[in-house]
Order: structure tokens, then sequence, then C-alpha cells
């Protein structure tokens, strides 16, 4: 274990000197990055999901939907949003609306399979597919939730 972790240590270390030195090269292939970063936070996304509702099921909670459900977007939302405030960027669950919904229709995908079908492998390959394709889906065609306006005269607060 202490062998993993000086390992690790050494190689992160050495990623961010390499990164700094050839930063001008960095900077021409960061968008190949981003699109590899794609994946692995979408692998990320529908696996963490899966296993939040799975837990559930575990620990025999599976009757409540909605603890089912919200488990395994919490889990699988919350590692990105993680990820993103210790890196300083904006979190996707506030700026790519689809990132959560992806989450939440994958969870009931396999929550619903996982109560009827009794098949934890069926089950996780569809739910962790649905959540990883709509993810990568989402990204490539820029997919947004509509957004509602509101004209500041059409408000009944205003002034207040």
């Amino acid at each position: 274990n202490l062998y993993l972790l000086v390992i690790s240590v050494a190689i992160s270390v050495l990623t961010f000197l390499l990164a700094y030195v050839k930063r001008s090269k960095f900077l021409l292939i960061q968008s190949k990055i981003e699109n590899v970063n794609n994946y692995f936070d979408a692998t990320g996304l529908s696996v963490f999901t899966i296993m939040g509702v799975e837990t559930i099921f575990t620990y025999g909670y599976a009757s409540n939907v909605l603890l089912s459900i919200s488990m395994g977007v919490l889990t699988g939302v919350g590692g990105g949003l993680m990820r993103d405030i210790f890196t300083g960027s904006s979190p996707y669950i506030f700026t790519k609306h689809v990132y959560a919904l992806t989450s939440i229709l994958g969870a009931c995908i396999f929550y619903a399979l996982r109560l009827y079908l009794q098949n934890t492998v069926i089950s996780t390959i569809v739910g962790i597919s649905v959540i990883f394709v709509l993810r990568v889906l989402a990204t490539l065609y820029h997919w947004r939730l509509p957004i509602a306006h509101v004209d500041e005269e059409d408000c009944e607060c205003k002034g207040k």
C-alpha cells in the first residue's frame, strides 16, 4: 500500500511538472484532453450513480423509490462536483444541466430493472450504458435544458 501511494504521488508530481514545462504544447492539445476527460467523467457519473442505487438495495431499502434515486444521483453527481470544486472550475451540475438529468434517468431505469427483473448484471449494464451514452451525446451535441426568461416588466416584485 505504501508503494502504491509513493508511486501515485511521484507520477502526479511528474505529470504536473511536465505540464508546466511543456505548457505551450499542453495548450495546443487541451481540447483533446478535455474530450478524453469527458469520457472519464461520463464513466464516473454512470458507475457511481448505479453504485448509489445498488447500495440502497443492499441495505434493504429498495421499497423507498425516492431514497434510491436520490442516493444514486447524489453519489454520481457528488464526485464530479467535488472534482470541479477542487480544480477551481465551475461545476458541471450548474453549467451543464443535462448532467444531473442523465443521472436521474439512468437511476430510474436501473431501479425499475433491478426491482422487476431482479437481475443485477443486466440492470447494471443497461443503467450504466444509458447514463454514459446520454452524457456523451449531450456533450457532443451541446444539449441544454430550456431556460425560462422573465422580463422585469412582468415581475410583480418590481420595486420591492
